[in-house]
């Protein structure tokens, strides 16, 4: 169960239990007993603050349309809803994992990223999702829960009030993550569903405003992508941020972006790869991602996915690309 939901449930039985003791005239040992249970609640709410909870666990409550009270939900709905839901995260999983995502095929690392339905949320139409346990115990949190954590910030940012927080989710995010985004919005749009999603760390309740805001937002954005290859060399490459610099042969582009991981990797690792393709001819490979906003300039931004060493133009340019 994520962490954020355990504390909410000690704090309404701990809420319940002190109404119980503010209640006139309790028998000594009626009140000895309110009281004992409170101390046990306390304690245990103080120990759940404190531990570690480093697997990714999450929570997804329902309301609206699809709900039936308490007792019941829609299972169309509930299925495409859960669908939706590991898309995003497997999408900003390897997001995170790979720093990019193709535009097409099977997500890297999709196989790691799963989530599980461990129980039902009790009192409320809802579901508990949480990813295979090891038999080690984890001491640091693990990619999926941080992944996790990463998938409500966008949700977050999305539906931020500020729009420049919007435009800049999409400017960081995939085009997949960001369409797996919309796909999980406009099921909520269409079914007149609410959601409100617990972790461990974060809290996020989508109101009627807040869906029909992200399903406006999203809908009208403009994500493209495009690939070229160009000839040139790489100027540097900073792993801080996984940034590049690339000047083209010709010397009238400077292009500015993000790299692959398995380049910064590489770069990072393997002295032969800074020699052979830093400050010398190669060929590059980019995705060109393009946002429209209405009322500004295009925004654009390049991801070098791969390279290859640069053979002189007449001879075979069937090296193979490394990225």
């Amino acid at each position: 169960m994520p962490k954020l939901l355990k504390m909410n449930n000690f704090s309404s039985d701990i809420e319940y239990v002190r109404a119980q003791l503010s209640k006139p005239k309790l028998s000594f040992s009626v009140r000895r007993m309110w009281e004992q249970r409170l101390k046990s609640l306390e304690q245990q709410a103080a120990q759940e603050q404190d531990a570690l909870s480093p697997h990714a666990s999450v929570a997804l409550i329902f309301n609206g349309k699809p709900v039936r009270e308490d007792y019941a939900i829609d299972l169309d709905f509930s299925t495409k809803a859960l669908d939706s839901f590991q898309d995003l995260v497997s999408n900003v999983h390897a997001e995170t994992v790979a720093a990019h995502v193709a535009g097409r095929g099977p997500v890297r690392a999709r196989t790691k990223s799963k989530l599980f339905i461990e129980d039902v949320v009790h009192g409320s139409m809802g579901f508990i999702l949480s990813e295979e346990k090891k038999d080690q115990a984890e001491a640091f949190q693990t990619p999926l829960s941080e992944s996790l954590e990463r998938s409500l910030a966008l949700i977050e940012q999305v539906n931020s009030p500020d729009q420049e927080q919007f435009y800049h989710a999409l400017e960081n995010s995939s085009p997949r993550s960001i369409s797996a985004l919309r796909s999980l919005t406009e099921l909520l749009h269409r079914s007149e569903a609410l959601v409100s999603i617990s972790s461990n760390e974060t809290i996020v309740a989508l109101s009627n405003i807040d869906v029909d805001r992200m399903y406006l937002r999203l809908h009208d954005a403009v994500h493209e992508e495009a690939g070229f290859q160009i000839r040139g060399e790489l100027k540097g490459i900073f792993p801080m941020e996984d940034k590049f610099e690339f000047a083209s042969e010709d010397g009238e582009q400077i292009i500015h972006g993000r790299a692959s991981r398995d380049i910064v990797d590489r770069y990072l690792s393997d002295g032969e790869f800074r020699q052979a393709f830093i400050t010398t001819p190669i060929v590059a490979q980019f995705k060109v991602t393009t946002i429209s906003r209405p009322g500004h300039e295009d925004s654009v931004s390049h991801f070098l996915e791969a390279v290859r060493p640069a053979s002189p133009k007449t001879a075979d340019r069937s090296a193979e690309l490394i990225g």
